[in-house]
């Protein structure tokens, strides 16, 4: 910034633990857009639409789309978990935004589904995330491995 000061940052998993407060899942921050995995029963109910990739039609894609359209610029980064990993990749493919997802159910056991703006972090252990063999492991910060905790990136830390 010109005047001299650093601009405010949080890391990852107080990003994710905002968004998971939030009715909406979502929480921005900076240039970054928080999202939370599954909060409801609704949620649940659009696991399936998961591994067909059609992440399109889930209630958090659209809120989240409509969230960012309201906000009438894009986030420089989405960061999800779990639920809202597949949510952030989805939205960072289609708009080509940067994405960091932890404990993303993706099924990637040939590690051949790394996406060139998106980084993928799981605990060790994470049932969720034992699919995804692209993403990094990271020890976990307690006894949950799903959890969104542990995790250090701060909000505008980029790729590059």
């Amino acid at each position: 910034r010109e005047n001299g000061m650093s601009e405010p940052s949080i890391d990852d998993s107080k990003g994710l633990r905002r968004a998971y407060e939030r009715d909406d899942g979502l929480y921005d921050f900076g240039d970054a857009l928080y999202i939370a995995g599954t909060k409801s029963l609704e949620d649940v109910s659009n696991w399936p639409l998961l591994p067909s990739g059609r992440v399109h039609k889930m209630q958090r894609y659209r809120d989240a789309m409509r969230h960012i359209d309201a906000l009438g610029k894009k986030p420089k980064r989405l960061i999800g978990h779990s639920y809202g990993a597949s949510v952030s990749q989805a939205i960072g493919e289609d708009l080509g935004l940067e994405v960091r997802s932890y404990g993303t159910p993706a099924f990637d056991l040939l590690g051949m589904g790394q996406k060139e703006n998106t980084l993928r972090f799981k605990h060790w252990g994470d049932p969720v995330g034992s699919m995804d063999s692209n993403a990094t492991l990271v020890k976990s910060p307690g006894w949950w491995p799903h959890s969104y905790g542990g995790y250090k990136f701060c909000s505008k830390k980029t790729l590059s």
